[in-house]
């Protein structure tokens, strides 16, 4: 308790400059641990309560209450009985009185008389002056006199001999001394004042004490003069209000019997009153009292204040009572006094101290105590409502919890059933008739559990011009095809909040897609970040990152005071913030983009398993261009419609299923050529590799029996030899060279060039064979028309004139949403959030083959992410033939997330603002669902039945101006 007054800088400081470790870390320890130590952070010790300390002094509360009322009555604190809330107040009340008439007995008892305190509450209101209580307390060490002092030392044992032998015997001795005789005085002076006024109210205890200290040393043992700093403070809220108090219970800011402008203040004042006081009695607790008294042998004081209830009358006990217990503290204050002045030493009666003035530093640590116990009274009524909330629900309530009821709440207590916000989990499938390719869905990391969004689906049109991303500088993908705008509303209730969700990605056995994240850039363009395939049994988690941003009200009064300049710039930097909310994902499925990008009918890849991964691996693995697999005839029409895929004709259906199926085969042909053509490369290169490496073991094998030959000529031999070495390891590499510069089939090789680089062997290029088969296969000449599957030309004028209109700029969805916030939520309390993919901490989850019975796990790293980015790209510039195709079927999700925040836990916000979060999260769900869905009459949204509720509770949303 002794280091509550003192600031923590100073305490540091202090201990820094004494360089002692151990004091160090035993001071971190008493900041950290002790419950004193919690008023040292400010605002956090007039919210703490501590069971324990409070259990113990309320059972001894109790003891004296049932002695000093009526032993036959039954008293308990107000938590141990059946009450009201109305009770509470009532408590709030009687505890906070009984704190303000305690304190008024001891201000009389520290010497200042009623009719002072009343004169300066009169003149304080009057004047409209603050009231400061100040104490003036100094040590004085003033040499008295020098003395020599004799004293026996101790027994000295002296060995002897004589006639009889020798003997010791024990001999005593004095010794002399100077002692050095000091003067320890302390004095004191209390006084309240007004401020402005240099006239003081002092106390009638003011005076002086003193004791002597001698030594041996002629050196001082104290400083001659020491004055206590310790800062004046202000009780006019104290002396203005020692009558009592009265809750208004009417007033705005009243939300419960502990949180409200009576009680707040009250607190405010005791504990900084408590505060001073223990600061004074530890200046005054120094070698000086303690030569008069002993703490130990005091007694105790009574304690009026407890949150104490009257059982048989089930309510707060009684003014009479009350008047009672105040009587009893101030007789005990008077036989405390008494007490100090019979256990002072026997003295000339000019030489005692007054026992009152004695009495200032006991009483100093008991009024400390009276109001640490109003502290813990008032703390103990809002301890009680969490305690109760939780038994009525049956458990501590979390954030999870929460966020599992607001989920029921808008599907069964809000929105009608078209508005009810979805689980984010989405087939990705071409249409209904066709299995899914896999899901894509985003979770909560810690339970595996979906969100929650309002969506709204917008169907693809022909009028509506294709959105892009680039690949590189000179490559742009255009997609078509159906989107999802989310608006996701996350919580945060105190310190517990979702800071990251899960992206998780799951593709079935001969099944792939792509998933390419990132920014709405603009109104058709996407700016990708990262980008991965998926196939064949992956499931891959991606961690998404959860920030927010200041919410517009908070922004609104932070720029307020700012020049027109700093605004313009604040503002412009948050548009930009803004529109980073804006998180896209586009989900692109592989089979039909290969079917348009090999002008394949749709459908025709979906059973054609071993030639559609034979296809993922010429294009990703080694990047062969789509016109050498592609179908094409023999004339081209790049004009023609695509072939119908349902007809009632029976003989358009035959003809239509003969030409699918002539397509597939010759994309097959052709895709089979390309394999054999770079497995013989494989077997060629090794091979080579093999004559290579049995020409380099000849020549060693050589090397060694020419050093075994021992003839005349051994020198010119072993410079033979070397030299042969010398020329074999040249040979090596230049073999390697040459298998290595095998030519490959790369995009920037023409179809035409293929047999002229496909080197030595005499290896027949894919086009010969496969035109080869085209003109034996059945006897039958090719066909001389051929419909192709890709779109009209992409990007012209026409195009974008016709689209421009029916294409909705995503950008504005994150400004409008900040705007409707700013004008509806009137709290302040929706927060625009970031949602932001992680670099590192990719987990993939796959098999090496179909067989495989174990699961890999993989993370990704950084660069790893960053090559399966790259790979995802190369087939995107595979499929979309460099951007002149556009993918369709390709789905984007937009999503927009903001955070409506609570600045205490979910038990705090109901139990001590008093307020309803579920009202709140309400209100902020409507205004992003109205958003998404593009509503302006919000009631339109909600079903009927729960309407007058809604308008009753959220006012602002069914305003006309809004």
């Amino acid at each position: 308790r002794s280091f509550r007054h003192i600031p923590t800088d100073t305490m540091i400081n202090t201990v820094r400059e004494n360089q002692s470790r151990a004091n160090f870390l035993l001071l971190l320890s008493i900041l950290v641990c002790a419950p004193s130590g919690a008023s040292l952070a400010s605002g956090s010790y007039e919210d703490r309560f501590y069971q324990e300390r409070f259990n113990a002094r309320l059972s001894e509360a109790l003891k004296k209450v049932r002695t000093t009322l009526d032993t036959e009555r039954d008293f308990a604190a107000i938590g141990s009985v059946a009450h009201k809330y109305d009770d509470k107040y009532l408590m709030a009340e009687y505890v906070t009185n009984t704190a303000l008439q305690a304190s008024t007995n001891i201000l009389h008892r520290l010497g200042f008389s009623q009719a002072q305190l009343e004169a300066l509450r009169a003149k304080s209101i009057k004047e409209n002056r603050s009231i400061v209580l100040e104490i003036h307390k100094e040590d004085t060490c003033t040499f008295l006199r020098s003395r020599e002092v004799e004293t026996d030392a101790p027994t000295k044992v002296v060995h002897e001999s004589g006639i009889f032998g020798s003997y010791t015997k024990e001999k005593r001795v004095s010794q002399k001394f100077t002692e050095y005789v000091w003067e320890h005085a302390t004095a004191a002076a209390l006084s309240l004042r007004l401020t402005g006024e240099e006239s003081k109210v002092f106390s009638q205890l003011n005076g002086r004490y003193s004791t002597e200290i001698a030594r041996r040393s002629k050196t001082t043992p104290l400083r001659e003069l020491d004055v206590a700093r310790i800062p004046e403070l202000d009780v006019t809220w104290l002396v203005r209000n020692l009558q009592q108090i009265k809750i208004d219970r009417s007033a705005k800011d009243c939300l419960t019997p502990r949180r409200n402008k009576q009680i707040q203040d009250a607190v405010r004042q005791f504990v900084e009153l408590g505060n001073w006081a223990d600061r004074v009695s530890h200046e005054l607790d120094n070698g000086v009292w303690k030569s008069y008294l002993a703490a130990e042998s005091l007694p105790d004081i009574f304690q009026p204040v407890s949150p104490i209830f009257d059982v048989k009358e089930g309510k707060v006990i009684s003014t009479t009572d009350a008047d009672i217990l105040l009587k009893q503290h101030e007789e005990s204050l008077e036989h405390f006094v008494a007490d100090v002045g019979r256990q002072l030493p026997a003295a000339a009666e000019q030489q005692k101290p007054s026992p009152d003035l004695l009495s200032v530093m006991p009483l100093m640590k008991h009024w400390a105590q009276t109001l640490e116990n109003h502290l813990d009274s008032v703390n103990y009524i809002e301890h009680l409502l969490k305690e109760q909330l939780n038994k009525a629900i049956g458990r501590t309530l979390s954030a999870k919890d929460f966020r599992d009821y607001m989920m029921f709440h808008n599907q069964k207590k809000l929105f009608k059933s078209e508005y009810q916000p979805r689980p984010f989990t989405f087939a990705v499938r071409r249409e209904a008739q066709y299995s899914p390719e896999g899901t894509v869905a985003i979770h909560y990391p810690e339970d595996n559990e979906l969100i929650h969004t309002s969506v709204r689906v917008r169907a693809p049109s022909p009028a509506a011009s294709n959105m892009s991303f680039p690949l590189s500088a000179s490559t742009s993908v255009k997609f078509h095809g159906k989107h999802f705008i989310h608006s996701f509303l996350n919580h945060q209730l105190g310190y517990e909040t979702t800071t990251r969700l899960e992206l998780a990605a799951r593709a079935r056995q001969f099944s792939g897609f792509i998933v390419v994240l990132g920014k709405i850039k603009s109104a058709t363009e996407l700016d990708p970040k990262q980008a991965i395939i998926v196939q064949n049994k992956d499931d891959l988690r991606i961690p998404l990152v959860l920030e927010q941003i200041p919410s517009p009200k908070a922004f609104r009064d932070f720029i307020l005071s700012l020049s027109p300049e700093q605004q313009r710039f604040a503002q412009a930097y948050r548009n930009m913030q803004l529109e980073g909310t804006l998180f896209g994902m586009v989900v692109i499925q592989i089979k039909p983009a290969l079917e348009k990008v090999l002008n394949l009918p749709p459908g025709s890849l979906t059973k054609e398993i071993q030639l559609t991964e034979d296809l993922m691996t010429l294009f990703i693995k080694y990047q062969i261009p789509t016109d050498l697999i592609s179908y094409r005839g023999d004339e081209v029409d790049l004009g023609a419609s695509p072939l119908p895929s349902h007809t009632k004709d029976e003989g358009a259906r035959a003809a239509s299923s003969s030409s699918m199926h002539t397509r597939v085969e010759q994309v097959r042909q052709q895709a089979n050529t390309m394999m054999r053509m770079l497995e013989s490369k494989k077997t060629k290169l090794v091979e080579e590799s093999q004559k290579a490496a049995e020409y380099a073991k000849n020549q060693k094998e050589a090397m060694m029996r020419r050093k075994l030959k021992k003839d005349s000529s051994h020198a010119e031999r072993a410079t033979y030899s070397t030299a042969s070495v010398t020329d074999s390891k040249r040979f090596v590499p230049r073999m390697a060279a040459m298998s290595i510069n095998t030519p490959t089939i790369h995009s920037s090789i023409p179809p035409e060039e293929v047999d002229q680089t496909s080197g030595a062997g005499g290896d027949a290029s894919p086009q010969a064979e496969m035109g080869e088969q085209n003109d034996s296969k059945d006897g039958r000449e090719p066909e001389a028309e051929v419909t192709t599957f890709e779109d009209r030309p992409v990007g012209g004028e026409g195009d974008v004139a016709t689209s421009a209109a029916a294409m909705e700029d995503y950008t504005r969805i994150a400004i409008d949403l900040d705007r409707a916030l700013e004008k509806l939520d009137v709290d302040g309390a929706a927060r625009p959030t970031k949602i932001t993919v992680e670099k590192n901490g990719w987990v993939k989850r796959y098999r090496e083959s179909l067989l495989s019975r174990s699961e890999n796990i993989k993370t990704l790293l950084q660069d790893d992410v960053k090559r399966e980015t790259d790979r995802a790209f190369d087939l995107l510039d595979a499929l979309s033939r460099s951007g002149g195709l556009v993918l369709e079927g390709a789905e984007l999700h937009v999503v927009v997330a903001a955070t409506h925040a609570f600045d205490k836990t979910l038990v705090d916000t109901v139990a001590v603002d008093n307020v309803n979060p579920i009202e709140k999260v309400e209100r902020t769900a409507l205004i992003m669902a109205a958003q998404t869905h593009k509503i302006k009459e919000i009631s339109s949204m909600i079903d009927q039945q729960f309407l007058k509720r809604v308008e009753s509770t959220c006012p602002v949303l069914f305003e006309k101006k809004n």
